[in-house]
């Protein structure tokens, strides 16, 4: 009996040896069964010594597999409507939460939208962020994946002035632009762009002086003396900005959003390419908001655009966009948690999303308050700060739909290594039941990363930077996965229409 026992324990200890031995010359090993290949992963020798603590996200690195090869497959990127039992259970899909009231999902205005669309229609999106989006970091894949399926083309909002170098062009404007933001250099009233931001050419009066002086002899004769050299003051009676769209961009509308303009305005447009003149006007006087389209008989990817006034208008930025389809605006504000935006005038954002037919609304807040969050009750402080600012948008236009986005995961340095922080989960919760209780669609972008300490593990695959800021690979994935589950609630949204009719 010992013996068989003995002979057993032997095999076994002699397989796990073989197995040992296997995995350290090869990796993995494929088993086939029935019409597909089972992979077994087998861990190297350096983790099989490796005793140290480790905070590992295997989900983490099985969503990022997941993501990464979903980005190198060559499924159509158009997102074909597939039947709702083949919904993927462990991706992004089933992280937006678009959970009715009354029968009435949050997202349902922007699809009937999209859905009764006319062909000389554009619809637009407003994506607001912080760092994180600046520079139309990430808009970017968003936009292009909204333009693939529903049409349009165009890099929508541009700004005068921001601080990073954007992804679609390079921006040249003359140093007299003040920017004036809901974060930080607050304007005078709330009467902001859409963007919270808003830009005037600061003027100085213009002198050349020569410096003359008095002196009297010793006859008591007067003599004016004068000193050759000139007193000269900079001046600016105009403010420019010239933009370089990469070869690849495509547009035929060219709109600029002012107001406050009581003085005349003329506007030239240069097309810096063969330095000619294509567009000289006034814009028309207002004391509210308005769009002026310029009507271009032809555009370029290269123009200069200059502003020449006594007084500066108020100048929310300019819009290059496609004649139909979807736009997605990017509305970033460096180091902004959202809240800002409680200083714009709701009345005359209410006007602005009407005039610019913005139909979705998406907030992607929380990076730059996670660090400052310590407790419960700080939680429950966020949460209605959150709440007043949905309903500052939802009053404006009660037809808005709004997509929250919550938080997603970030690490801090702590006893000599990177950890998540800690009220994180709290943080998400709270910003989900500030979308609940004003109604709108969340978005859980923390567990779309994997979870608590998810960065870790697209930090190492170089995806993301620990502070949360995204690689561009990083950004084209959570980008598409963005639009994937907007994608996949619109197909949900066509499917019940279907079983009412």
């Amino acid at each position: 009996m010992k013996s068989n026992i003995i002979k057993v324990l032997l095999i076994i200890l002699v397989s796990e040896t073989m197995l040992v031995g296997y995995s350290y010359l090869s990796p993995s090993l494929k088993i086939p069964v029935f019409n597909d290949t089972l992979s077994i992963k087998f861990m190297n020798l350096t983790d099989l010594t490796d005793f140290t603590p480790k905070k590992e996200n295997v989900i983490a690195d099985s969503l990022i597999d997941t993501y990464l090869s979903n980005e190198d497959s060559t499924i159509n990127p158009k997102m074909k409507r597939k039947p709702l039992a083949l919904f993927r259970d462990n991706s992004a899909l089933t992280k937006l939460y678009n959970l009715p009231d009354n029968g009435i999902y949050p997202l349902d205005n922007f699809f009937d939208a999209l859905s009764n669309n006319p062909d000389s229609s554009l619809i637009r999106i407003a994506h607001y962020g912080d760092s994180q989006l600046e520079g139309d970091r990430l808009t970017y894949y968003v936009r292009k994946k909204f333009q693939e399926k529903f049409g349009g083309n165009g890099v929508g909002f541009v700004p005068f002035f921001e601080q990073a170098d954007n992804m679609d062009y390079f921006r040249y404007a003359s140093a007299n632009w003040a920017r004036y933001t809901v974060f930080h250099n607050r304007y005078k009233n709330g009467n902001y762009g859409l963007s919270g931001t808003l830009f005037k050419f600061l003027q100085c009066v213009t002198d050349t002086i020569k410096d003359s002086t008095k002196t009297e002899n010793l006859n008591n004769e007067n003599i004016t003396e004068t000193n050759e050299a000139d007193i000269k003051k900079s001046y600016f009676d105009r403010g420019t900005i010239s933009l370089k769209f990469l070869k690849n961009t495509v547009f035929s509308n060219v709109k600029l959003m002012y107001g406050n303009c009581e003085k005349k305005c003329l506007v030239n447009i240069y097309d810096n390419t063969s330095s000619t003149k294509i567009f000289s006007d006034s814009l028309p006087t207002t004391s509210t908001f308005k769009i002026f389209n310029f009507n271009l008989q032809s555009v370029s990817t290269n123009m200069k655009f200059e502003f020449i006034s006594g007084a500066s208008p108020d100048i929310y930025g300019l819009f290059f966009d496609g004649n139909k389809g979807v736009q997605v605006d990017n509305y970033a504000i460096r180091g902004h948690s959202g809240d800002g935006l409680m200083y714009a005038n709701p009345e005359y954002i209410a006007i602005q999303l009407k005039e610019t037919n913005t139909r979705l609304v998406i907030f992607q807040f929380g990076a730059n308050v996670v660090p400052y969050i310590k407790s419960d009750a700080m939680c429950t402080w966020l949460e209605d700060v959150y709440y007043k600012l949905f309903m500052h948008f939802k009053k404006a236009n009660p037809d808005l739909s709004i997509l929250v986005v919550g938080a997603g995961d970030m690490a801090t340095h702590y006893n000599g290594s990177y950890s998540s922080y800690t009220y994180l989960p709290k943080i998400r919760d709270a910003q989900k039941n500030a979308a609940k209780r004003a109604g709108c669609a969340f978005w859980d972008l923390l567990s779309v990363m994997g979870g608590p300490n998810s960065i870790l593990n697209w930090a190492q695959k170089k995806l993301a930077s620990y502070d949360g800021h995204y690689s561009p690979k990083g950004q084209d994935i959570i980008g598409s996965e963005l639009f994937k589950s907007i994608n996949e609630e619109y197909n949900k949204y066509n499917f019940r229409k279907k079983r009412k009719q």
